[in-house]
């Protein structure tokens, strides 16, 4: 499982600042239902990580629930700088929320794993933390879901 405190160190690392309490889990929005279907199976995750000068995805393994930080060193880290985004809507489907981020020069579409059924879901497995016994339990993801989503709307209506 990613931890939020791993998670914001290697965005240090990476020479960006990250906003405590700002990571959660998401994955790009299918296109349609078949999509939908086909992506309940096989859709990647990523880390949605607020900073002070962008938004930073990092990919998480589908095997150890785990950041993909060779990949991000081999490859980049993507990431929106916040002076590109230009509009934002969200919208409740399901048990999710899409996010559209408008950019400059694209749609980005999430789909987010709402925050009271993500202890039983993919972002709540990925957002799960213990203490060294085993014995605290910690859904960051939950913790940091509204806020992150509030921080996310106020990008958009600064860019306005």
């Amino acid at each position: 499982m990613a931890k939020e405190k791993d998670i914001y160190n290697f965005m240090v690392e990476l020479g960006l600042e990250p906003i405590k309490n700002r990571a959660i889990v998401v994955k790009y929005a299918p296109k349609n239902l078949s999509a939908q279907v086909a992506d309940f199976f096989t859709g990647e995750y990523f880390i949605l990580q607020l900073c002070k000068e962008e938004i930073a995805f990092i990919p998480v393994s589908s095997w150890s629930l785990n950041l993909k930080k060779k990949d991000v060193q081999t490859n980049g880290l993507l990431t929106i700088k916040n002076e590109h985004i230009r509009t934002l809507l969200m919208e409740d489907s399901g048990f999710n929320t899409i996010v559209s981020i408008d950019t400059d020069e694209q749609t980005i579409r999430l789909n987010i794993q709402q925050k009271e059924l993500s202890g039983f879901r993919s972002s709540g497995a990925i957002g799960y933390e213990t203490n060294f016994w085993g014995t605290t339990y910690k859904n960051w993801h939950k913790e940091n879901y509204e806020e992150t989503l509030a921080d996310i709307q106020t990008l958009a209506a600064v860019a306005d």
